[in-house]
């Protein structure tokens, strides 16, 4: 398993030359997300193929994948077969067919242009996998950061996700046991990983029995050696819940580091449409539960929807500034992407609102007021601009930084380590309000824009006065006071790396 970074090229290059050095007859592209275009993941194909001396047999999965195998077949003529479902089983009996140089249509569970499709019976047993074996980009000193998986599926309905869907098709939610997880995170630990990135849907899973699974994988990662910090994605109404936060402690003692929390809107007609569980209270009180235990919190909103007005965006802004996530200006330009297989699709057609092919296009929809989706379209070029990328979360990733340092003992054992951090809190602090203050100002004019109906030109001068007039620099400030600051916990033998 490579991770490879589709937007970067040179990621893509040392993939390629990783890969020659296997000379594999079996590659896997991971096709999870409808944001990466099909173009971009034949691209990365097409640049490891052409690296290779002799053509290896070229499959995908994922959740993209499994909800538009044969459009994927159709528009990439080099992919060779796709995986619906579940991956390991028909991944396996590709590999054997391959192996044994016989045909590979009717493997269950494998789409190809030949041959009839059946499907591959689901795992019954997520404990009877082999850990994964991951290759590591060369150029990093060791591997710090590992991807994991504890379960598969999710017991949520939100309508704009299709993860519901394909648990309901493809066996359930399944857990993994405590034990496996922690014979993983031991062999990560053992390889110089020290970091956690868990990618299960939500941690939660399955609720009421969640709760003391969450202990036992707490008490399985602390029980390693040298144990590693991990970050989760839960929901709002699970971490708002006094159950969790009595688990809490345990959490954060054996790691937790992060909460990626979704908010989605500050309306509540909004988040039951979207069959979302909590309302926006359960969403400020899972907030105030994380900061009170010093969790570094990521909150995922959906700011311009088909139907968002004027009002409803002001006030999704207001919501953002009150939980303290304003600074975090990725959020003001999300736009809800319409995922093949979610429920979302349909009330978007019903609202007579979709106007394309969701698989060619998440983005294939109209909005209600035409003056906001002008805004809508401008904000999404500005979070696409690539020398704006690393100002997106240079001030999150400092906040993880100080959750970490402030869970770390050591820091406060050496008196000038600890006032240092003391300063940089203090700087963090400074720095979010000074973001929060210009993203909402910045913001406001932007509406003004697009409510007044003033010429394109009139919006480049607000970017520009966005970015240029402070956010950058307060971005590269915190970035270097952050970088400055685990270069001399290092030098005190801490490492508050992330």
């Amino acid at each position: 398993m490579l991770h490879v970074a589709p937007d970067d090229s040179a990621s893509v290059a040392r993939a390629a030359s990783r890969v020659a050095e296997i000379a594999p007859q079996l590659i896997g592209i991971a096709c999870s997300h409808a944001a990466v275009p099909v173009k971009t993941y034949r691209w990365v194909g097409n640049v490891i193929l052409r690296a290779l001396s002799s053509r290896p047999h070229l499959t995908t999965g994922g959740y993209f994948a499994t909800f538009n195998a044969d459009r994927l077949l159709k528009d990439w003529p080099e992919l060779d077969s796709v995986v619906i479902g579940e991956g390991e089983g028909p991944a396996v009996a590709l590999a054997d067919r391959l192996r044994g140089r016989r045909p590979v249509d009717n493997v269950p569970g494998l789409r190809t242009r030949l041959g009839a499709f059946c499907p591959h019976p689901p795992l019954k047993s997520l404990d009877a996998l082999p850990f994964p074996h991951r290759l590591y980009d060369g150029e990093l000193e060791f591997p710090r950061l590992a991807a994991i998986s504890t379960s598969r599926g999710c017991m949520a309905h939100c309508t704009f996700c299709n993860v519901p869907v394909w648990t309901r098709n493809h066996g359930g939610w399944r857990g993994r046991s405590a034990s496996s997880v922690g014979w993983e995170v031991r062999a990560l630990v053992d390889a110089g990983v020290r970091r956690l990135w868990i990618v299960d849907s939500s941690f939660e899973d399955p609720l009421p029995n969640g709760w003391k699974r969450m202990r036992e994988l707490a008490g399985a990662i602390a029980g390693s050696f040298s144990a590693p910090t991990f970050y989760v994605f839960m929901r709002a109404e699970t971490v708002a819940d006094s159950t969790f936060e009595e688990i809490l402690p345990d959490l954060v003692a054996s790691g937790l580091r992060r909460v990626f929390v979704g908010a989605e809107s500050s309306h509540d007609t909004l988040l039951h449409k979207m069959r979302k569980r909590a309302g926006t209270s359960s969403v400020r009180r899972a907030v105030n539960v994380l900061r009170q235990y010093g969790v570094a919190l990521r909150v995922g909103f959906i700011l311009f929807t088909p139907k968002a007005t004027f009002e409803t965006l002001r006030a999704d802004v207001r919501f953002l500034a009150e939980l303290s996530a304003l600074h975090l200006t990725g959020d003001l330009c999300t736009r809800l992407e319409l995922y093949v297989g979610a429920a979302e699709i349909a009330r978007v057609r019903a609202l007579g609102l979709l106007t394309g092919d969701p698989y060619a296009d998440p983005f294939a929809y109209r909005f209600e007021d035409p003056r906001v989706g002008r805004l809508a379209c401008r904000m999404g070029a500005v979070r696409d601009r690539p020398d704006l990328s690393d100002s997106w979360e240079a001030l999150h990733d400092l906040e993880l930084m100080l959750s970490g340092a402030n869970h770390d003992s050591r820091v406060r054992e050496i008196p000038d380590v600890a006032q240092a951090c003391d300063e940089l809190h203090h700087g963090c602090a400074q720095w979010k309000a000074l973001m929060s203050e210009m993203n909402l100002e910045m913001f406001e004019r932007a509406c003004r824009w697009a409510e007044d109906e003033e010429p394109d030109i009139a919006f480049d001068e607000i970017e520009r006065a966005w970015f240029d007039g402070g956010l950058t620099q307060v971005s590269e400030v915190a970035r270097i006071e952050a970088r400055a600051f685990a270069a001399y916990a290092l030098s005190r033998g801490i490492d508050v790396r992330f």
